[in-house]
């Protein structure tokens, strides 16, 4: 199983007052960096310890949707939603809501979930960013109390794609390093 990658963006922008350098980080932005790396090489190990294991898909899924959530930042739900022969449906969740989110993505053949898993691109929102591009979607995170969503595409075979979907109730939205840690998954 393995998720797109996205090409590299642009440079980030060059600081004059630290000759190009990034500004320096704080000894706690620092410690929460560590932290989060430590939290996915955990979930990660664990991972490839599943995936080295001869079991069924959907269990490899659900597996793989609980260490996302534990992993990653902000997330309080996952899913995965799986094309199969261009129709949508959800294979693993950790939490009921999210055949709720799903669903309305499903039916309106549009969402990050669905966005994702057609262009190939990860899809950062937050409810906000939403509401005048999924206004379906929009009201039911709305309703369930998602303010934030990270999609990546995943590609498991040539039958199966799809996107790996994190929900989070705080409005902040993900960030670049979430993006690239579920990228990682």
């Amino acid at each position: 199983m393995t998720v797109a990658r996205r090409p590299p963006g642009p440079p980030g922008r060059m600081n004059p007052d630290t000759n190009g350098y990034p500004p320096p980080v704080s000894e706690l932005q620092m410690t929460d960096v560590v932290r989060e790396v430590g939290d996915v090489t955990g979930a990660l190990e664990d991972l490839a310890q599943v995936l080295g294991q001869s079991e069924e898909l959907e269990v490899v899924l659900q597996r793989c949707c609980r260490q996302a959530v534990t992993a990653i930042p902000g997330a309080d739900y996952a899913g995965i939603t799986l094309l199969r022969d261009g129709t949508p449906y959800t294979a693993a969740v950790t939490d009921e809501r999210v055949h709720e989110l799903d669903n309305a993505q499903y039916t309106a053949r549009s969402g990050p979930c669905m966005s994702a898993a057609d262009s190939g691109e990860v899809v950062r929102v937050t409810l906000a960013d939403t509401e005048p591009r999924w206004p379906h979607f929009a009201r039911v995170a709305q309703r369930v109390g998602i303010q934030s969503v990270l999609s990546a595409p995943l590609y498991l075979d040539k039958d199966y794609q799809g996107s790996l979907n994190l929900y989070g109730h705080e409005g902040r939205g993900y960030r670049e390093l979430e993006a690239a840690l579920l990228e990682l998954y």
